[in-house]
């Protein structure tokens, strides 16, 4: 698991996210780096220079 997942995980945790939906989105998270890597795409590329805590924070918000 990234930094970056793993503080996404903290975040969610701290709002209160269902330990379900955490675990669904920090899986897909991890699922959509790992594509990226094997396609010769950094995580840095996908994510720019992205705050893990809002990242996490809109994502949450989004799945409502």
């Amino acid at each position: 698991m990234t930094t970056f997942v793993e503080e996404c995980r903290r975040e969610w945790k701290r709002l209160g996210v269902p330990d379900l939906m955490a675990d669904e989105m920090a899986n897909d998270l991890e699922a959509d780096l790992a594509e990226a890597d094997a396609d010769g795409v950094s995580a840095a590329e996908i994510l720019g220079e992205s705050d893990p805590r809002r990242f996490a924070r809109t994502w949450a918000s989004e799945r409502g």
